[in-house]
């Protein structure tokens, strides 16, 4: 990977490389190349994602219900994966919790049994 200014200077290589050996050859006859692509890729890194900041709170449940509240996590290098669940009253007092290692092959594979299990554990 590039960092900085070495993302442009690789541009700038390129482009080069282009203006110097000719891109006739990978056209088809008549073809106008005539898009500004090196500004383009120089616009296209400068461009960053823009952070957004959600607080999110648990809620207690309902008067009467209760709250299941599971999780799960994945390492993708070696399939290991974590499952977990809360269980939580009405007053948001913690009536079970467990967490349990599992394999998994990916991430949503990985939540929806964190959600089975949750569901399903005696």
């Amino acid at each position: 990977m590039f960092d900085g200014d070495d993302k442009y200077n690789m541009i700038d290589i390129l482009f080069d490389k282009v203006a110097k050996d000719g891109i006739s050859h990978h056209l088809s006859p008549g073809c106008n190349f005539s898009f500004p692509w090196k500004e383009f890729f120089h616009n296209f890194f400068k461009l960053q994602p823009i952070p957004k900041l959600l607080v999110v709170c648990w809620q207690k449940p309902k008067q009467g219900l209760l709250k299941l509240n599971t999780d799960g996590s994945f390492n993708i290098s070696n399939g290991k994966a974590g499952l977990g669940r809360a269980l939580r009253g009405e007053e948001g007092k913690l009536i079970m919790a467990f967490s349990v290692p599992i394999e998994c092959f990916s991430h949503n594979e990985t939540e929806a049994k964190a959600t089975w299990y949750g569901c399903n554990a005696e």
